[in-house]
């Protein structure tokens, strides 16, 4: 599932909790009449790697999980279609994101990041997150870092959101370490199936399940650091504006629909 593009974003939360001292938006599901992506295939290193896409009865994805078993992703909904749990696994860690509503609207969520060592899991980051919305999008994100250790604030930062047709194509924080997170898009269908109704996380995580169309670019910017990252990804299209193939220079992907 462009491993490369999803643990570079797992690493940019993981970092940033580390830092211490629209009405108008997409619905999650798959609409009647449009096609469902099943299966990724991917290619790295000469290794290949098939992404198996699942959904529930009310067609919300609701997992993603390799053949080798070294990612699992699993979306967890409420009675009324919003992400409260999100649970991302690569090899030896676990992410997980749980978030509340009001009227449908984000209100906050936690993030936790957790290491296996044996049969135990250790946590080693933890940050609460409280939204703004406003026109129907989130704004802004109030991200307070948590000690793991003890449960005690350390640090808080806002994020402030840029948005365009509906894409979020910026998440900007000043303060200690000043970060941004730039997204561009094309014009064709989003290369994930829409799971969320707002971007939920400073790191774009969630923009991926919640974009109109397909991302094109990712630039990192940690000013004064040397994390600096930028991924730029090129596709191949069927008629219908659905994704077929997908290159980011490390990894070639091939999905198929259903």
């Amino acid at each position: 599932m462009q491993k490369q593009f999803f643990i570079l974003i797992l690493a940019t939360l993981s970092f940033l909790a580390s830092c211490k001292k629209d009405n108008d938006k997409p619905g999650p599901g798959n609409p009647s009449g449009t096609k469902v992506l099943k299966r990724i295939v991917e290619t790295e290193n000469n290794t290949t790697t098939t992404y198996t896409f699942s959904y529930d009865a009310n067609k919300r994805l609701s997992s993603v999980v390799s053949t080798n078993n070294e990612e699992a992703t699993f979306f967890t909904y409420d009675d009324k279609g919003n992400v409260i749990k999100l649970e991302n696994r690569v090899d030896d860690e676990t992410n997980l994101f749980t978030f509340t509503y009001t009227n449908n609207l984000p209100v906050s969520g936690t993030f936790k990041s957790f290491e296996r060592s044996g049969t135990e899991e250790i946590i080693t980051d933890r940050y609460d997150l409280f939204y703004t919305v406003n026109g129907g999008v989130v704004s802004k994100i109030k991200a307070v870092m948590m000690d793991p250790e003890n449960n005690q604030e350390t640090y808080e930062v806002e994020y402030d959101l840029q948005y365009t047709n509906g894409n979020v194509t910026k998440i900007a924080s000043s303060g200690w370490i000043p970060y941004s997170a730039t997204f561009t898009y094309g014009n064709k269908k989003p290369v994930y199936p829409v799971v969320f109704s707002y971007v939920m996380d400073p790191a774009g995580f969630s923009a991926q399940f919640s974009a109109r169309n397909e991302l094109l670019s990712l630039a990192y910017d940690f000013s004064g650091t040397e994390l600096d990252q930028v991924i730029t990804t090129t596709y191949t299209y069927d008629a219908e504006g659905y994704v077929l193939t997908a290159n980011d220079g490390i990894t070639r992907s091939r999905f198929e629909y259903e």
